[in-house]
């Protein structure tokens, strides 16, 4: 039982610090995946990124409503909300 807890232990403080920054969003490209679509590919320049809000052309069209840092060799994703609409689309970082 113990060495169960350690082992816990140890995984939860080593994907602790495995969260996806806004700024390391924008260092990468984004392909995406399925569902709502604001591009086949995604590039966070020229402040279109800000907070968790996606501009283009300034205008405000979606929001990253999730982050997911993948495992074990998956693709880093961004799950994004369109404003319009309660449409969700998932991109993958490349």
């Amino acid at each position: 039982m113990n060495r169960f807890i350690i082992i816990l232990s140890f995984l939860s403080l080593a994907f602790a610090g495995c969260t996806l920054t806004n700024d390391g969003i924008q260092k990468h490209w984004w392909k995406y995946g399925n569902g709502f679509h604001i591009g086949d590919v995604l590039r966070f320049d020229n402040n279109s990124l800000r907070n968790d809000t996606i501009f283009i052309n300034n205008i405000p069209t979606a929001k990253i409503i999730d982050k997911v840092h993948g495992l074990f060799g998956a693709d880093n994703e961004i799950i994004i909300k369109s404003f319009l609409s309660s449409a969700t689309g998932t991109y993958h970082e490349k």
